[in-house]
């Protein structure tokens, strides 16, 4: 084989790789992202029972509700 060819089919074999970890480190960026919205979504129930409606937590409500919306609308493009 020539050395050339030999060197081009390390190269990516090497950039095989590479992409490969970063699939698996989105994989878990995006299993921890699942985890923070459950969390959210529990945030915004509890906070909703102490008082929404009557100006209690609903800026922080608001603020969980629209960043759960963001991360759907973001996951949903891919």
């Amino acid at each position: 084989m020539d050395k050339q060819l030999v060197q081009i089919t390390d190269l990516v074999k090497d950039y095989a790789n590479i992409i490969d970890e970063q699939r698996e480190k989105l994989k878990k960026w995006e299993a921890c992202a699942d985890n923070l919205i459950d969390y959210a979504h529990d945030f915004v129930a509890h906070l909703s029972a102490w008082g929404k409606g009557y100006d209690r937590n609903d800026k922080q409500i608001k603020l969980a509700e629209d960043a759960i919306e963001h991360y759907n609308r973001l996951k949903n493009e891919t």
